[in-house]
């Protein structure tokens, strides 16, 4: 591709730039497969596979219906060119130029990489009523966060501060900049219960807890687990007096890191859209063997579809985070949320909590007529 073609104001350059902001923001999730192959999941779209043998190849619509036809590459294949190769290289077909060091677009590909489903916990966040169900959410140890730290950007090069602010712990995660040396911030607010109890353990515990929550969540602001939370909530049967899950809840195939092979993934893709995990189950231990549920659990009763309303809507509407489903419907602005996509709105089948989100919604609305 010549330099004219991608001349600033070009249909390639175009293409460039987006996937540039889009790796910035971490809208496209890069991950190698093999040798000369990579898929990339752009937000809930996808996920698409690039292939390079010699010339780039991508399955997604834009490259097979125009840039295919033009001699352009896709964002997709430019997503994967700036993570693997110096940021201003411009594609050939001939052997690659390695550049220096890791490129700032592969560090962050790495920072959000999905976790080993082994190391993936999940807890309630909701229980039902009767407490026969739970919504199941999944998150990692803050162990798991220090050794992604650590394998992505070296021991001695990030580390942790805790102040006191308005009564708050709050948590900073500082990483050393890989080119010019110095150290970027990111803070944000830990939280566990107990600190006010009269016991000495539980106030200690509160504590410590309170520190690994804040890395965790300024964690996320690198990007390190930030996709757990686009994971579809689960209704799943509880088991009140173990205080576990009867059935392994899953993770979507995009959950979960890339196999070994292309022809593998290819296979895998093809042949099933959930894996489950060999998960532990919160900290009390794994839950018994059971074959996992082929989609996540869907809400049954009105409690649970006020749960699923108020917990993915708030991914939606950062203004009704933290609100019941009273506070929700008790303004006009929740009222119209839950009715369109009750009524309106059509899921994206790349959503996967989009279904389960208006199923609850159609719920509720049924029972308010």
């Amino acid at each position: 591709m010549s330099q004219d073609e991608r001349a600033p104001g070009s249909p390639q350059a175009g293409r460039t730039d987006r996937a540039r902001q889009a790796l910035e923001r971490g809208e496209l999730i890069v991950t190698a497969l093999a040798a000369g192959a990579w898929e990339v999941r752009n937000g809930e779209s996808g996920p698409y596979t690039i292939t390079r043998a010699p010339d780039w190849a991508c399955t997604c619509p834009d490259f097979t219906q125009t840039c295919a036809k033009q001699g352009l590459l896709c964002k997709h294949i430019e997503a994967v060119r700036l993570t693997i190769e110096p940021k201003d290289a411009a594609p050939t077909t001939g052997p690659k130029p390695q550049p220096a060091g890791p490129t700032l677009e592969s560090l962050v590909q790495r920072l959000r990489a999905p976790f080993p489903a082994s190391q993936v916990s999940w807890k309630p966040q909701t229980i039902s009523k009767d407490k026969a169900r739970a919504m199941a959410v999944a998150y990692i140890d803050a162990r798991d966060v220090m050794d992604r730290l650590d394998e992505v950007v070296g021991a001695f090069n990030w580390q942790v501060e805790h102040r006191e602010a308005a009564g708050q712990l709050i948590t900073g995660l500082g990483l050393r900049h890989p080119q010019d040396g110095q150290w970027r911030w990111k803070w944000d607010v830990g939280f566990v219960g107990g600190s006010d109890s009269d016991n000495d353990d539980e106030q200690m515990k509160a504590v410590k807890g309170t520190a690994s929550d804040g890395l965790k969540r300024a964690a996320v602001l690198w990007g390190v687990g930030r996709y757990l939370y686009s994971l579809p909530k689960q209704w799943l049967d509880w088991d009140a007096d173990k205080r576990q899950f009867k059935q392994a809840p899953v993770l979507p195939k995009w959950a979960v890191p890339a196999g070994p092979g292309l022809e593998s993934a290819l296979k895998d893709r093809g042949a099933a859209t959930t894996t489950a995990p060999a998960a532990k189950n919160g900290k009390n231990g794994s839950a018994p063997a059971a074959e996992p549920a082929a989609q996540p659990g869907m809400p049954r009763t009105l409690d649970e579809a006020k749960a699923v309303v108020c917990t993915l809507g708030a991914s939606d509407r950062p203004d009704f985070r933290g609100q019941t489903f009273g506070q929700l419907m008790a303004t006009p602005a929740g009222q119209k949320f839950v009715t369109r996509i009750a009524r309106e709105w059509t899921p994206d089948a790349g959503r996967p909590d989009g279904q389960t989100l208006k199923q609850a919604a159609e719920l509720l609305i049924a029972q308010a007529r």
